[in-house]
């Protein structure tokens, strides 16, 4: 789903039931968003409701210069300490995050 030039969202392929498999479970529960400006791409990948990593490329030499990864559980609330990370405005992390998690839970819940 493209949000706007810059930011797209996408849920992975999902495998079929078998024929005899009533049940509607999807067997890869992620969302991702890539978000790409001149210098950067960012990729944010959620697995649930609320929880969510993100990496910042360098489109100049591929490089990471930003990511979740040592994030604590209450960093990921802080829209201020994310937009300084990833390299994004703080009003534009709020809005991509808001609306991945409404995403995630239309599609999963």
């Amino acid at each position: 789903m493209k949000y706007n030039e810059y930011i797209t969202f996408g849920v992975p392929n999902q495998q079929m039931p078998s024929f005899f498999d009533f049940l509607l479970h999807f067997h890869n529960t992620n969302l991702y968003c890539d978000i790409e400006d001149e210098n950067n791409y960012t990729e944010i990948t959620w697995s649930d409701e609320n929880k969510f990593s993100g990496a910042t490329y360098s489109k100049n030499n591929k490089e990471i210069i930003g990511t979740t990864s040592d994030f604590k559980n209450e960093d990921f609330n802080n829209m201020k300490k994310l937009s300084e990370e990833l390299h994004i405005e703080e009003s534009k992390i709020k809005e991509i995050i808001d609306k991945g998690n409404m995403l995630y839970k239309e599609f999963y819940n």
